[in-house]
């Protein structure tokens, strides 16, 4: 798969690419009509901090605020496991929720395993 059908597939879920720092990026409004996520937006990329390459990589998922701050982030598996999530969710401070539930089963993950190294 190429960038542009990868693109594509991001902007069939409503991203759009955007240039920040003189770089293309596939950014998500978060806007809904509620304050809590006016001006937030999201912006995924690869693990290199670029437009994905491939659906079935690994993305990250990065929140900002309406200041442009960054707030957190979260990797999941694939591109398709994004897709898949954004056709089931019904609004943006779902899709919040959702990506933090899997930011801390991620951290949760991380830390079991961590503790089971140093053992």
């Amino acid at each position: 798969m190429d960038t542009d059908t990868v693109q594509q597939e991001f902007e069939n879920i409503g991203f759009e690419i955007v240039e920040i720092d003189e770089r293309d990026v596939l950014l998500y409004e978060l806007s809904d009509g509620s304050e809590e996520e006016d001006g937030q937006y999201a912006i995924v990329s690869d693990e290199d901090g670029r437009i994905p390459e491939t659906m079935e990589s690994p993305v990250i998922v990065s929140i900002y605020d309406d200041n442009d701050t960054f707030q957190w982030s979260v990797t999941l598996s694939s591109g398709e496991e994004l897709k898949d999530l954004f056709l089931r969710i019904e609004s943006a401070e779902e899709l919040l929720e959702t990506l933090q539930a899997i930011r801390h089963e991620n951290i949760e993950r991380y830390d079991t395993e961590m503790d089971s190294y140093h053992e």
